[in-house]
């Protein structure tokens, strides 16, 4: 199994195999994993760590990728936010280009 693989699996098995979206999604489909600082941001393979990832459906993969619905700081603060009072992630702030 690849580190990739195994990233994955752990990142399923944490979202009990449910879109991570807050507060909750019910929609159907296959869930795709999400990077909430991609490398397009200043991420890069090192990144692939579990606390920069979350299990998405994928119309809020589209959303989170597209910015479809709210700029993409604010989309990332929102997922680290909820990351971090589920799971316990991100107890310091991720910096890109200096801004919080």
């Amino acid at each position: 199994m690849s580190d990739r693989s195994e990233l994955r699996a752990e990142a399923m098995e944490r979202a009990g195999n449910r879109c991570e979206w807050p507060p909750s999604c019910d929609l159907p489909g296959r869930l795709e994993m999400a990077h909430i600082l991609p490398s397009q941001l200043g991420g890069n393979p090192s990144r692939d760590r579990i606390d920069n990832v979350w299990m998405l459906c994928k119309t809020h993969h589209d959303w989170y990728d597209n910015r479809d619905i709210m700029p993409r700081r604010e989309l990332r603060l929102l997922a680290q936010g909820y990351l971090a009072g589920r799971y316990g992630y991100f107890t310091q702030p991720v910096r890109i280009s200096g801004q919080v």
